[in-house]
């Protein structure tokens, strides 16, 4: 009788808490089954959309381009900074990594004290059932192949093939699944 009713209060605190996240973020929609534990931290105007079934566990947001992540995706104490256009795949696995789709400065010296311009920023795309470990990294234009699996602490600057397995600094692929 407990664990029935504990499973209930359960239940409706996740209701309740995606209905308050969708009415205090305008721009965040949540499909279906979506459950959202530990802090979570959204900043900008941009549009997010989370697939069916998604479980985001103390994730940080900042996002003023279009994020969007798949069904049935499990982000755990991710940061994202969305500027121009973040999509994740379905079923991925993100793991206390950081994405990021612009480097929020000019190179060039002389452009280096005024606003980013667009060359600052370039999307990033993560396919179907990517596992990106702990502390990995994502760099702007990158695309990470479907079945591919990113080591803790990869870099990620450029082309992952699918079905791959890259570590290090920069990432590299050291076996193919």
């Amino acid at each position: 009788m407990r664990e029935r009713l504990a499973r209930v209060l359960l239940r409706i605190g996740r209701s309740l808490r995606r209905k308050y996240l969708s009415w205090r973020y305008p721009n965040l929609t949540l499909e279906y089954g979506v459950v959202i534990t530990g802090r979570f931290r959204l900043l900008g105007t941009g549009a997010i959309r989370v697939g069916a079934g998604s479980r985001l566990v103390n994730v940080r947001l900042r996002v003023d381009g279009k994020l969007d992540i798949g069904r049935n995706c499990y982000l755990n104490g991710a940061c994202v900074v969305c500027m121009q256009a973040i999509t994740i795949g379905d079923d991925c696995i993100i793991s206390d990594a950081y994405l990021t789709d612009t480097d929020f400065h000019n190179v060039q010296p002389e452009l280096r004290h005024a606003p980013p311009g667009p060359k600052t920023m370039r999307p990033i795309v993560i396919e179907r059932n990517v596992w990106i470990g702990d502390r990995g990294v994502v760099l702007k234009g990158s695309q990470i192949g479907a079945d591919s699996v990113v080591g803790s602490n990869a870099v990620v600057r450029g082309t992952v093939a699918p079905r791959s397995l890259c570590m290090g600094n920069p990432a590299q692929v050291v076996k193919t699944l």
